[in-house]
């Protein structure tokens, strides 16, 4: 018995944890279309106001990449410090990183949605992340 009132409590907290991160998150007034598909709805409903919750600090995991800065003084055509940005987000360590910043703040069912489209998440996410960060520079 005792295990089962210990499961409804950590099933307690956690659904309550996942309503306080939901509400952490900006909330963006996008135009919704009922042809939306289930990846945009979750891009859209999801991804975004993640990505902009977590703006600063994958901003600054950017910044405190070695030659990323002197990319960004360096490089007046905005042509190539995109590309060169790119290649840096690509790289395994950091691309890994930049996801766990946006995957660790899914809920459980948004995380089963992920799952079922991941590699196609994974790389929104990383043009999401190359898009803000090349607007905020």
């Amino acid at each position: 018995m005792g295990f089962f009132i210990n499961f409804l409590m950590i099933q307690y907290n956690t659904d309550r944890d996942e309503e306080a991160m939901e509400k952490l998150r900006p909330e963006l007034y996008l135009e919704k279309f009922d042809t939306s598909r289930e990846l945009e709805n979750f891009q859209n409903e999801t991804l975004r106001p993640i990505l902009k919750l977590q703006h600063n600090l994958l901003v600054d995991l950017l910044l405190q990449q070695r030659n990323v800065d002197a990319t960004i003084r360096n490089n007046v055509n905005r042509g190539i410090l995109e590309s060169q940005l790119k290649a840096f987000i690509s790289q395994p360590h950091l691309r890994d990183i930049l996801l766990g910043i946006i995957i660790g703040q899914f809920t459980r069912n948004e995380l089963k949605v992920y799952g079922a489209f991941s590699k196609e998440v994974n790389k929104r996410i990383i043009q999401m992340v190359l898009q803000r960060f090349m607007d905020s520079i």
